[in-house]
């Protein structure tokens, strides 16, 4: 994990990269590459954190423990990355009503939607200045 922690860290470099923007990122990111990007590392999850987040929420998993724990909402949360899995700072958070719904595909469709809705602008508020990260 340290030799992949430094070669993203040096692909990040060579690109000049100035955020990192992941996309339900599924692996930890390593100390050398947040001390670099610090609160400039942004995920999103297909949940509202704090809840059904962590080790091993991810994909179907999360969605089939939203029906399952008879959830009346859910939605995708914005956050910055940290040391933990789902961990960092809320940028934003966007909801819908699980409306009955009881089958984690559908939930996983409809959830995808915001996520395609709402990220590029709440990423695009951000970089802009318009969204505080701190």
């Amino acid at each position: 994990r340290g030799q992949w922690d430094a070669e993203l860290l040096k692909t990040l470099q060579n690109w000049n990269a100035q955020w990192v923007v992941l996309a339900g990122f599924l692996s930890l990111i390593g100390p050398k590459v947040l001390e670099a990007f610090p609160q400039k590392i942004v995920n999103i999850h297909p949940a509202l954190l704090p809840h059904f987040g962590g080790s091993g929420m991810y994909g179907i998993r999360v969605h089939q423990a939203v029906i399952a724990a008879g959830a009346a909402e859910t939605g995708i949360t914005i956050h910055l990355v940290d040391r933990e899995y789902d961990r960092g700072r809320v940028l934003a958070q966007f909801r819908i009503p699980l409306a009955g719904c009881a089958d984690p595909g559908v939930l996983a469709g409809r959830v995808r939607k915001l996520e395609h809705e709402h990220y590029p602008r709440v990423l695009n508020d951000l970089l802009w200045g318009r969204l505080t990260k701190a």
